[in-house]
């Protein structure tokens, strides 16, 4: 089994294994991989298929396809074969046109790519990914249906791989009892908000794409959905005569949304850097494993401590982006809870802190 095929089952069988747990967002550890079937063997054949990869892979981590017409970008992609630190050869695979070649897996770079896009000013999309749940109906041969591995696996392994390609996690509903009492697919189809959103919240996840699929007589696919993230709403659809080209479209529109709010622009906007205030922090373990979460954040250069009082802990952090990228980067990567306007430790602290948040405990991050 070849590693993307791993990627993409994980990815559908996620919802198996979250049961009724919050799904905010997911790590993604094949951003910078990209498998292709080449005929031959050796550099020439890895050369060969380079740059098209580079390109995925710059897709991915920035968010954007804009990044391609960058002067720098289009300058690498010349020399895409430098960025690949490993690659190995699978097994046997047919090519689009027919014939028998072998799968070849790229890994490229992860520093140098992230290099290469600071230096140009380009965004960059931490592998902590929001996740989506999508939550659709498929109108077939069947009658109406909800979109799951159970009545559909083809459908969601297609539609997972649409959002793996730009490197968006999604995760489905678990159709048990609870959402069989709040959603019925006809609620999908008409676009039900009103039952719609609140069967979502169990679910936690940051984005929702809901609506319909309608299979025609002919064979051809017709897609109509709502994309909600946060206050953002987009109204989608796809046109194909089979599931690859369905949801190209609709994933190119969700997956720069999505960048748009959570891809980081590399400039520093705090030169000292900003101060971090966390409270309930109990222990070294949980002290440690802290810093080492938000160092893990794409944006985050550094977590420094500042200084600690009793279980609180003022960190101050070298970063890049706003501080709203920051805190969205933040509530992904870490389980910290931002603390409200009124709480008390926003009155009655005295040190310049920029932000402010609990930690639920050690067993939670590292969930």
């Amino acid at each position: 089994m070849t590693e993307t095929v791993k990627y993409i089952l994980s990815l559908i069988f996620l919802y198996i294994s979250l049961c009724c747990q919050p799904a905010q967002a997911l790590v993604l550890d094949n951003l910078y991989r990209v498998e292709r079937v080449v005929v031959g063997q050796g550099p020439d054949a890895m050369r060969g298929v380079a740059a098209e990869a580079l390109r995925e892979v710059l897709v991915r981590v920035s968010g954007s396809r804009g990044v391609l017409r960058d002067a720098a970008v289009r300058a690498a992609l010349a020399r895409a074969d430098s960025f690949i630190i490993q690659y190995g050869y699978g097994e046997q695979r047919y090519t689009e046109e027919g014939n028998l070649g072998q799968l070849l897996r790229l890994d490229f770079d992860q520093r140098a790519v992230a290099e290469l896009l600071r230096a140009s000013g380009l965004p960059i999309w931490s592998a902590q990914r929001p996740a989506v749940l999508v939550w659709l109906a498929l109108d077939g041969s069947n009658g109406l249906e909800f979109v799951s591995l159970d009545t559909t696996p083809a459908l969601v392994q297609e539609l997972t791989q649409a959002f793996a390609s730009r490197g968006v996690p999604v995760i489905f509903p678990l159709f048990d009892l609870q959402d069989e009492m709040l959603v019925a697919p006809s609620d999908v189809v008409q676009f039900d908000e009103s039952r719609l959103l609140p069967a979502a919240q169990r679910y936690a996840a940051p984005a929702l794409l809901f609506g319909r699929i309608l299979q025609l007589s002919s064979g051809e696919l017709v897609g109509d959905w709502i994309y909600r993230q946060h206050s953002a709403e987009l109204s989608l659809s796809g046109e194909a005569v089979d599931l690859a080209g369905l949801f190209e479209r609709a994933v190119d529109r969700i997956a720069a949304t999505l960048a748009a709010e959570y891809a980081i622009t590399p400039h520093r906007y705090f030169e000292d850097g900003l101060l971090l205030y966390v409270e309930g922090v109990d222990g070294f373990e949980e002290y440690a494993h802290l810093v080492q979460s938000l160092e893990a954040i794409e944006a985050v250069t550094h977590a420094n401590i500042d200084r600690v009082d009793g279980n609180s802990v003022y960190l101050r952090l070298v970063a890049e982006g706003s501080l709203q990228q920051l805190e969205l980067a933040i509530g992904l990567a870490a389980d910290l809870h931002r603390l409200p306007d009124g709480h008390p430790a926003r009155r009655l602290h005295k040190l310049p802190v920029n932000l402010f948040y609990s930690l639920d405990g050690y067993g939670d991050i590292s969930r």
